[in-house]
């Protein structure tokens, strides 16, 4: 059960002599299980110690074609703190090659002096890569070309902190991973993210281009912390998996958590705060 000390019988493993296993069917995806198994024979009923176990998975997704310019999209109506803030997705790529352009998982619209988070940084690469007015400032080493992969992307954001290489860092399934600086980020900079403008996922403005292709689950934006990944995921007890785990704590006045839980309101979030976006083209 979901619960400590289970008492319900919900699977029989016959008659036998020595171990034993039973397989179980329809558990519930990134979910903590306890379980006790039992034994009985002619001297009576004996319990084992209690196990746990939670299964992975991402609970909800939204698929985004490209080719059908899909997207949510919302107003901040006060400009907040672009200084300092996370943003965490779970995301499946279908795909690859950002031809020409950036594949964006959350960007602002505007001229010239938009924020993005993405997929590449030059033509035919598949790096994360993040930005703002007109530059890359940061873009990983490692690419991602595993179309059939889930991967757990945080983007932590301090640009108040002393030291350049901490203003900015990318976490992918709970490590930091290696990044290049093509432009500096000055300490105290706004980033052009959290600003009191239309603020897309999947997209940066609406138009032809930029258009990200694939899967997006979990998308978390934390307004005002930089928050680490063991905020968002953790590695599975069992496997070293890392999973998703529901982050607890505050979103800030722009923060969202996630969305996708129904398929007839897919920009709408109620728990642990409401959240609105608008989808276009779903």
């Amino acid at each position: 059960g979901t619960t400590r000390y289970p008492t319900n019988c919900v699977a029989e493993g016959g008659t036998a002599i020595g171990d034993f296993s039973i397989t179980l069917s329809n558990l519930a995806t990134s979910t903590t299980y306890f379980y006790r198994s039992y034994a009985t024979n002619s001297y009576g009923t004996s319990t084992s110690a209690d196990g746990i176990f939670t299964t992975e998975g991402i609970t909800n997704s939204l698929m985004f074609d490209s080719g059908s310019s899909q997207y949510l999209s919302r107003t901040f109506s006060t400009a907040t703190d672009g200084k300092k803030w996370t943003y965490s997705f779970w995301v499946k790529r279908s795909m690859l090659y950002a031809q020409n352009n950036i594949q964006f998982v959350l960007a602002t619209a505007g001229s010239g002096a938009q924020g993005f988070i993405g997929f590449g940084q030059a033509n035919n690469s598949d790096e994360i890569s993040f930005g703002y007015s007109g530059y890359v400032r940061r873009y990983t080493n490692m690419q991602f070309r595993d179309p059939s992969a889930w991967q757990h992307v945080v983007l932590r954001v301090d640009t108040a902190t002393s030291s350049e290489a901490d203003r900015a860092i990318f976490y992918v399934n709970g490590v930091q991973v290696s990044m290049v600086t093509p432009t500096t980020i000055s300490q105290n900079d706004t980033t052009q993210i959290n600003q009191a403008v239309s603020t897309l996922i999947g997209n940066q403005t609406g138009q032809a281009y930029g258009r990200f292709d694939g899967y997006l689950s979990d998308t978390n934006f934390i307004d005002g912390q930089a928050l680490a990944p063991d905020y968002f995921g953790r590695p599975d007890p069992n496997t070293g998996n890392w999973v998703p785990k529901a982050s607890q704590g505050t979103y800030g006045a722009n923060g969202f958590p996630p969305h996708f839980s129904s398929s007839t309101a897919l920009g709408y979030a109620t728990a642990p705060i409401d959240s609105t976006h608008t989808a276009t083209n779903t």
